[in-house]
């Protein structure tokens, strides 16, 4: 469900949410560039440079807004702490999506992008720290 929501924002493409016996949920999100690209163009930034564009505090700020709008709405027990943006997309043909084009959520996007989610954890949250409004 909140992963539903998630892809719903204007600049989410794809979405992953990692929380099953840790202390709060973090996600993994992969941007929707051709949206992002526009709105960064309009900043100043290069569309093009997805790399450039995952860690721009400009961008990441953007992301947070948007996310601490979501997570105004949510139960205190549901809301993210902490996210990730990753310009991989998650496809059938990296093995990331079932081929019913089902996030594959514990056996490979969390083995993939460990390194991500145990800095999310490591960090507890502080670089990317949502507000509840």
């Amino acid at each position: 469900m909140l992963e539903r929501r998630l892809k719903r924002l204007r600049f989410v493409d794809q979405a992953a949410v990692v929380g099953d016996r840790r202390p709060y949920c973090v996600a993994l999100l992969v941007p929707d560039f051709a949206a992002l690209g526009a709105w960064a163009a309009d900043k100043g930034l290069d569309p093009d440079d997805h790399e450039a564009l995952v860690r721009h505090p400009t961008v990441l700020r953007r992301f947070q807004h948007d996310l601490d709008r979501l997570n105004g709405t949510l139960e205190r027990h549901e809301t993210l702490k902490a996210f990730a943006l990753l310009t991989e997309p998650f496809t059938e043909a990296n093995g990331l999506l079932t081929p019913t084009l089902k996030v594959r959520r514990k056996a490979v996007i969390i083995a993939r992008h460990a390194a991500a989610v145990e800095t999310l954890y490591a960090e507890g949250a502080h670089r990317h720290r949502w507000r509840r409004r």
